[in-house]
């Protein structure tokens, strides 16, 4: 049995989605170091430019976690709008823009069902 083409979709915005999260925590744990780092002495010039790293790659976290999310929101709506089931449609949509395990739970929904609308 060939996978349909929502299902296909929804693999990827599920994937995107939850490495996005990732990112977002990654980078939230990123800059909680970045604050305890600038609670130090901030004469020493070194500490000064690891800092600046630091909160360089804090804000490179958070734009590509925004892309990626922006890309999960993007497939995501494309595998609800192939997709056959209602309540998955409705339940991906909304959940992207309301609370996001709705969209994980439709977006499972459409991965197990595997069947795109006619």
């Amino acid at each position: 049995m060939s996978s349909s083409k929502s299902r296909k979709w929804a693999i990827v915005s599920l994937s995107l989605y939850l490495i996005s999260f990732a990112l977002v925590l990654g980078a939230v744990l990123w800059g909680l170091f970045l604050v305890l780092g600038m609670s130090a002495d901030t004469s020493d010039p070194h500490l000064v430019i690891s800092l600046f790293i630091t909160s360089a790659g804090v804000l490179v976290l958070y734009c590509l976690s925004m892309i990626l999310g922006i890309l999960s929101i993007i497939f995501g709506i494309i595998a609800a709008v192939k997709a056959e089931n209602q309540t998955a449609k409705i339940l991906t949509i909304v959940g992207f823009f309301v609370f996001g395990l709705l969209a994980i739970i439709g977006l499972s929904m459409i991965i197990s069902q595997n069947k795109d609308a006619n």
